[in-house]
């Protein structure tokens, strides 16, 4: 990666009207105060942020009781009904079964460890965990972790077919980590989820390998947070999450994370996802996608991890081995979909390898509400480094049920026909940097991203921000946006939109293609017409759109908009994957607010050094 780090000590930006926070803040507590309450700017682009959120730090979790240890092979769950509210478990570097942790009414100030007793030569805290930690030298197809002495420190937890660990009704206060291994036997056989906290609170997962098999056995879920509250899950790592395509597999979308899918009623929601490695073939995060689900998760902080697919997994790849001569291949959809969630900060992470092929088109980020209950809103996300897509993103305020003769039933519940999700609002996306987008290799649209509403009963998409982003495509393509309001005519306008200061290429297609049946509102490709009907107020100025009418007379865009001619006019290394994205002169501090147009380089590297 090409892109210049630097590290800038004591700089204060003047917050501007549209983004209260531009400084990048790279702390894993930067945002959360004692007790729990959000710091700083309340909102982002018209976006609000997080209200609450969990102090992770071991200094604010403190273990003042008895240090117990755990002989190998020993029954977890008989350990800890003996336990007392702030003792410490520790675990040799040996095999364990599953365990649930219990309800004990603990408090902030007497946390439950469940920790390795090989502690010495793990990484400190606040530095991600690998599997070096358990002997592991390397995993193929991944990235290279530092390795300089592999050695068995981790105590490992097992179980088939039940998760490694739930937790019951009113389970509070346990910190699990550092040092332990949550995986499945190596067999044939499926797994579910490894880990389900369903009905607990305050829960810390902390420098824990949690992953499936090697071989082509399926394991679906890492965590599943549904119905739970005051979860973290910090400097871990996660693999092997994937699903068999084909219709041979027992599942469909593998993830690391999933949440936001309660059916009872019970809260869930301020979840920190902090400075981990995720893989998964389906969806590496994601909250939603029940139709059963009745309350939408808030306050989501998923800050500075790497997202990653392994690249031969893709067909296109020259090391593509499917994992069955029936199948094709693991089933990948996006690095990051949320369907039920509400004030969600994604942050400084970084973002590597999505196809389509399957369902999806190569998207590295879905936002999408579905289900009667489901609703994205107050999403923000800013300061990501993406690369390797098909697709940027998918914006796409979709019905829930789709009503057709043969299947009417299934658009029913209790209450008659589920027309509409709860809705899609207040989007502020900038300062991302998204390079190395191939349509043709990552099987994708080769856009920036998709904006669509299907919506016809509650609000349609609206107040949605694009600004300071820079997007490198391979100009195949071509497309900037697709968009449309569609399955149902006539369609309320979306808006308001705001498309600004952006870098992004046209291409052969002028930049604008629709999505959705012929009368959606994208008029002939013809921004201007389409924008005016898609959107009941826009502001489309300050964007750089490289190679606009340079193979065709161009269609006319709104004035306020500039045109290079190519990507080696505007960057200083202009490589499609990996360059030096800084802009050159004339257009540095040709936005709309005076800065360089594109997103901050300078602070994406921060984020990407911080990480490292």
């Amino acid at each position: 990666m090409k892109i210049r780090l630097i590290v800038a000590f004591c700089v204060f930006l003047t917050l501007t009207t549209k983004f209260a926070a531009s400084i990048p803040q790279t702390g894993e507590n930067s945002y959360c105060a004692d007790g729990g309450t959000w710091v700083g700017p309340a909102t982002d682009g018209g976006a609000a942020l997080p209200q609450h959120c969990i102090q992770t730090d071991l200094a604010h979790t403190p273990s003042p009781g008895s240090v117990i240890s755990v002989p190998p092979g020993a029954d977890l769950n008989q350990y800890l009904a003996q336990a007392q509210c702030g003792d410490v478990l520790q675990l040799a570097p040996a095999q364990y079964g599953g365990f649930m942790l219990p309800a004990k009414n603990c408090d902030s100030g007497h946390w439950i460890r469940i920790q390795t007793s090989a502690t010495d030569g793990l990484p400190p805290e606040g530095q991600r965990i690998s599997p070096c930690a358990a002997g592991v030298q390397s995993l193929p197809g991944r990235p290279a972790y530092s390795c300089p002495n592999p050695q068995q420190l981790m105590a490992t937890i097992s179980a088939l077919p039940a998760p490694d660990v739930t937790a019951a009704p009113g389970a509070n206060f346990y910190r699990i980590g550092p040092g332990i291994e949550l995986t499945r036997p190596n067999s044939s056989d499926y797994s579910a989820r490894l880990v389900d906290l369903g009905g607990g609170d305050h829960i810390i997962f902390d420098r824990v390998w949690v992953h499936g098999t090697e071989n082509a056995a399926e394991t679906n879920s890492g965590f599943n947070l549904t119905g739970a509250t005051n979860v973290a899950v910090i400097s871990s790592y996660l693999n092997d999450f994937k699903c068999i395509a084909a219709r041979i597999g027992s599942c469909t979308d593998a993830r690391g994370f999933g949440g936001g899918d309660d059916a009872a009623g019970l809260p869930e929601g301020t979840w920190k996802i902090y400075n981990n490695f995720i893989e998964a073939s389906g969806e590496n995060i994601i909250f939603g996608g029940a139709k059963r689900g009745t309350t939408t998760p808030p306050d989501i902080e998923i800050r500075q991890n790497h997202f990653y697919k392994v690249p031969s997994w893709n067909r296109n790849d020259p090391n593509y081995a499917p994992p069955s001569l029936r199948s094709r291949g693991y089933i990948v959809k996006n690095l990051f979909e949320l369907k039920n969630a509400q004030r969600v900060l994604l942050e400084g992470n970084r973002m590597e390898y999505s196809w389509g092929g399957y369902s999806q088109m190569g998207f590295a980020i879905v936002l999408t509400p579905r289900g009667r209950w489901g609703a994205v809103e107050d999403i923000t996300i800013r300061y990501n480094y993406i690369s390797h897509v098909g697709t940027g993103l998918q914006i796409d305020a979709s019905r829930s049920c789709t009503p057709r003769r043969r299947h009417r039933e299934r658009c029913k519940d209790g209450s008659g026909p589920v027309k509409d999700s709860a809705g899609m609002a207040r989007l502020s996306v900038h300062d991302n940097l998204v390079d190395d987008v191939n349509a043709t290799y990552y099987l994708g649209g080769g856009s920036m991203a998709q904006v669509s509403s299907a919506l016809r009963y509650n609000p349609p998409l609206n107040h949605v921000v694009l600004d300071h982003n820079t997007v490198v495509t391979d100009g195949i393509e071509g497309k900037i946006l697709s968009m449309g309001t569609f399955r149902n005519n006539p369609q309320p306008k979306m808006g308001p939109f705001t498309f600004t200061n952006n870098i992004v290429r046209a291409g052969t297609h002028n930049g604008i293609w629709q999505v959705g049946r012929p009368l959606a509102c994208v008029e002939d490709m013809q921004p201007i017409p389409t924008f005016s009907n898609c959107f009941t107020q826009f502001d489309v100025s300050g964007n750089l759109v490289v190679g606009w009418g340079a193979v065709s007379p161009g269609p006319a865009w709104p004035q306020g908009n500039q045109a290079p001619a190519d990507y080696s006019t505007v960057f200083v290394n202009p490589l499609l994957s990996g360059g030096d994205y800084h802009v050159l002169p004339p257009y540095q501090n040709a936005g709309t607010d005076g800065k360089d147009p594109g997103a901050d380089i300078d602070g994406i590297g921060q984020y990407m050094l911080a990480a490292d």
